[in-house]
């Protein structure tokens, strides 16, 4: 039986973590793959400047990253974004867990609030964890992004409403 298989039968395999400089190569190809081959975003808008002091986190099977997601401050406002998941392992939950945890460590942080600009899966999972869309969806680079906002006490309520939240396998290094 394969990764893939395995973590489809079974996916407490699946560790969610911030990502450790060691496979930050493993993230950036992975970022690469979903944004570059399947969106077409250029592949110098892909790496986050190292300026922002960027926050990663991946999803692990073993030592394969099969999700990730990225925050930063960026105008005294906190960001959330490059947000992506292997496409073999879609539709098994693994996105809500990077999305709840990371948004989680952010909050966290300090944040009172938090801004992103997503796509319309994304939107819709995000308002599920109590996301509000805060402006026009805008072309780039050929589909929609939608300017979101999430905050502290909307995502706390929605949280509590998620069965699985609690379930999933966590680790912070």
């Amino acid at each position: 039986m394969n990764s893939e298989e395995t973590v489809r039968k079974n996916n407490s395999r699946i560790k969610v973590e911030r990502v450790l400089p060691t496979y930050m190569e493993d993230v950036i190809k992975l970022a690469t793959e979903v944004f570059n081959g399947e969106q077409n975003i250029p592949t110098n808008l892909i790496p986050l400047n190292e300026n922002l002091k960027p926050i990663w986190w991946c999803a692990k099977v073993e030592e394969d990253i099969i999700g990730i997601s990225a925050a930063w401050i960026e105008n005294d406002e906190w960001h959330w974004g490059r947000y992506a998941v292997d496409k073999k392992f879609r539709g098994i939950g693994i996105g809500k867990k990077i999305a709840l945890f990371s948004l989680d460590e952010i909050f966290n942080f300090g944040a009172e609030e938090i801004f992103s600009e997503a796509r319309d899966i994304t939107v819709k999972m995000l308002g599920r964890l109590g996301c509000k869309i805060i402006g026009t969806p805008i072309n780039f680079y050929g589909d929609l992004v939608t300017p979101i906002k999430i905050k502290k006490c909307d995502f706390i309520k929605a949280k509590k409403n998620i069965s699985d939240f609690h379930h999933a396998t966590f680790i912070v290094k």
